[in-house]
């Protein structure tokens, strides 16, 4: 990832992906994508600025935007940001109607309405199952729609490849997407693990329990080596092996509750 400024960043890949368009003469129809799918983002963006939801940073990706927010923690909230980026390209389809631009809206707005994580199809019923039965139940529930909407996806891209004559599309996104579901897991015991937080310090004090960390490492992995009775300073350590920072658990916690489990801690400021 390259740091433009604060708060923006460009992953190494995009260039990557322009540079092989170029020699492949898809340019212009990448372009078209890559636009359309930040503007996809920005509309999310949007709608958490309307929200009063608080925006940590940019970063611009091979597929578009990732975008640093604080994690909604109310489910008709998160439902109307989830909704932002579909509802823009449903609108694109409207006033374009025809050509590579309406395939590629249409395309964006068919394929995050699936209803499985991290898509927006998947926040938006998370959202709703989440309004009823809670939260933390409510990412079991879609761990397991997720789960079997990617194996679903993943045999379709299977047959697909066999009769097409090796058209791995459908396959890549239903791979792409069972393995995000199995992988995202940890978001269950992060969730258990902030929801029960409480301060450690509230008696006065505690003993320390120290550990040294890369920057690359995922915040929430640290919370899970912690011990209930110990209350942790982590040393963050940088990948040239010099020490960039010291974070307190309770900062820890704040950061990974506001910025959402795939905060990173070098990202913590």
């Amino acid at each position: 990832m390259i740091k433009f400024a604060k708060g923006l960043y460009i992953h190494f890949s995009v260039f990557i992906l322009f540079a092989v368009s170029c020699f492949s003469g898809t340019f212009l129809i990448t372009a078209m994508a890559f636009i359309t799918a930040i503007c996809h983002e920005l509309s999310h963006l949007l709608a958490s600025l309307l929200l009063k939801e608080k925006c940590h940073g940019i970063a611009i990706m091979p597929y578009g935007c990732r975008l640093f927010v604080n994690t909604v923690k109310s489910p008709g909230k998160e439902f109307f940001i989830a909704s932002a980026g579909p509802v823009f390209n449903l609108i694109m389809v409207l006033f374009v109607k025809e050509g590579p631009l309406y395939e590629i809206n249409l395309a964006m707005a068919l394929i995050n309405l699936f209803p499985v994580m991290p898509l927006d199809g998947g926040r938006m019923v998370y959202s709703i199952i989440s309004h009823v039965v809670g939260g933390f139940k409510a990412l079991s529930v879609m761990r397991i729609i997720s789960v079997s909407g990617g194996v679903l996806l993943t045999l379709l891209g299977i047959f697909q490849a066999t009769v097409t004559g090796f058209n791995l599309s459908v396959f890549t996104a239903g791979a792409f997407l069972l393995f995000s579901a199995i992988t995202d897991s940890g978001k269950e015991k992060l969730f258990a693990c902030t929801l029960n937080y409480g301060d450690k310090l509230k008696g006065g004090c505690r003993k320390v329990f120290n550990i040294a960390a890369r920057e690359s490492l995922p915040a929430r992995s640290i919370l899970s080596s912690v011990p209930p009775t110990r209350y942790a300073v982590v040393t963050v350590i940088g990948d040239d092996g010099k020490v960039k920072s010291e974070i307190t658990e309770e900062h820890l916690t704040k950061e990974i509750i506001e910025k959402g489990a795939a905060l990173r801690l070098r990202e913590i400021t």
